[in-house]
This record gives C-alpha cells, sequence and structure tokens, in this order.
C-alpha cells in the first residue's frame, strides 16, 4: 500500500492510484475540501462518502498547530495563552512557511486573534527552533507531538479562543478496496486509539533526539503493542546513496529521452 500526503494522496484515493494513506482530519477539512465549510465529523464523513471514500477512527493523537516560545520567556513576560500575545506587539514571529500560507495558519490565527505583531518571518521548521533558542525569534508555530518541545523547554501556548482545529490521525481509504480487503480493515481498525499524542512524542523523539531509524521505532511500536513482528529493510547510507542516484538517473533518462525525441525533429525541419 503507497503512503502519500494532503491534496495528492486525496486526488490518487479517488482516482483508484492508491487504496489507503493516512491523513490528519483538520488537512481535509481546511485544505482538501476546505470550499465544503466542513464543521462535524458527520459532515466530513458525508463528503468523504459521497466520493467514494471511508475514515477510519482516530488512531489516537491529535497532532494540530500550537504556538510556542521558551518557557523561561514565558514566565518573564507572563504568557500563558495566545490572547497574551496582544500585550506584546513587539515581540518577533518565526513560522514555517507552510503555517504562512494555510488557511488555519498566521493568516487566520492573527485575525481570530487581533494579534498586532508585524514581525514575522518565514523560515524552514527546525531552523525556526534554532531562532527560538539563540532569541532572534520569540514565538513559532509547533505541533503537539514535536520531540523538541520537550528538548528545547519550550512552552505550548493555550489556544484559549480554539482557533486550530482538531488534526486527528485518520486512514483514509477506497470503499471497494474496504470491501475486498475486510480482514486487513479489521486489522487496521485495532490501530484506533492506539498512539496517544505521548507516544507519538516519544517516538518522535527516539527519531529526533536519540537519531534512531524511524523504520526501527515504529516496528518496536508495533511489536511492543499488537505482538506483530516486522522485517525492516534497512539500507546502509552507500546503498540508499547508490539507490537514489540510479533512480534520479533513471527520471532525468526519461525526461531528456522524450526532450531530445521532439527537439531534434524540430530542429532539423
Amino acid at each position: 500500500y503507497e503512503i502519500s500526503l494532503g491534496l495528492v494522496g486525496s486526488e490518487m484515493c479517488i482516482r483508484d492510484r492508491i487504496d489507503i494513506y493516512p491523513e490528519y482530519t483538520g488537512t481535509i477539512t481546511n485544505e482538501i475540501l476546505s470550499d465544503l465549510g466542513l464543521v462535524t465529523e458527520k459532515d466530513l464523513l458525508g463528503a468523504l462518502d459521497s466520493r467514494g471514500l471511508g475514515m477510519s477512527g482516530p488512531i489516537g493523537f491529535n497532532n494540530t498547530y500550537a504556538i510556542g516560545i521558551l518557557q523561561e520567556k514565558s514566565g518573564q513576560f507572563g504568557i500563558n495563552s495566545i490572547s497574551d500575545l496582544r500585550n506584546y506587539p513587539n515581540l518577533k514571529f518565526g513560522f514555517g512557511n507552510e503555517f504562512l500560507e494555510r488557511s488555519d495558519g498566521w493568516v487566520g490565527l492573527r485575525k481570530h486573534y487581533s494579534l498586532p505583531q508585524t514581525q514575522v518571518i518565514g523560515l524552514d521548521h527546525d531552523l525556526a527552533y534554532q531562532g527560538l533558542v539563540s532569541g532572534s525569534v520569540d514565538a513559532m508555530d509547533v505541533y503537539t507531538t514535536d520531540a523538541a518541545i520537550r528538548l528545547y523547554g519550550i512552552r505550548v501556548l493555550e489556544d484559549d479562543l480554539q482557533h486550530f482545529p482538531a488534526y486527528n490521525a485518520v486512514f483514509i481509504y477506497r470503499d471497494q478496496w474496504r470491501i475486498k480487503n475486510n480482514n486487513f480493515f479489521d486489522f487496521l481498525s485495532s490501530l484506533e486509539g492506539l498512539i496517544d499524542e505521548a507516544s507519538m512524542a516519544a517516538m518522535n523523539a527516539h527519531v529526533k533526539v536519540d537519531r534512531l531509524d524511524e523504520a526501527i521505532v515504529a516496528a518496536q511500536f508495533v511489536s511492543d503493542q499488537l505482538d506483530v513482528a516486522v522485517a525492516i529493510d534497512h539500507r546502509s547510507w552507500a546503498a540508499r546513496l547508490l539507490f537514489n542516484t540510479y533512480e534520479h538517473l533513471k527520471l532525468v533518462g526519461i525526461s531528456l529521452g522524450a526532450a531530445l525525441l521532439v527537439a531534434l525533429p524540430l530542429g532539423v525541419i
């Protein structure tokens, strides 16, 4: 089963290119199907059903957006909620580029909370953490299961006006696939509610902080929780380099060959 993300995954599911993929409910309602104004879970299920798609129950964790500042600065200024930011218009914000562009990101947040800050820059998410620690930015967007929250001592501000929607992790699947694969779907259903936010943050920490391979971390969790042994295809750095180089050359060769087939005759003509 292929795994894809966001709009691409949804479209490929609808077009029968993939059978199932993981998604966040907030991404579906606020990005993929944002024009439908979906509010309740019933609305979401109905919209998916009309497209021949279904949705599993939540896997367990809500990986929503939040705003974070260093705990030291939170105590110094008495900032505990997003509303408290209104009292400090000179604070510098550093947000991921995706957060700046999303409808539920900075634009919506600023309007919802009437935030006065104007010093806002877009940068890579990992660099934003470094900027927060160094003091070049005062606040940033975080995901609630980020391992860096505990690592860097970040205070997640209370979303007291409830701007950010729930980003519950679910599986989106084609209805026809479910009918043909009831046994696998039953196994998939056993994952519902299995991974809470603390467990997800801990696994993220193993990858981000302890530098463990994500496949190993995931396999260990499945083994511990479901008593299922997982064989891991672990490739060395050199093997991954060779494989990716081959894939790159193959793609370049196809595109270059197609271009030559068109360009050479046109050049002769």
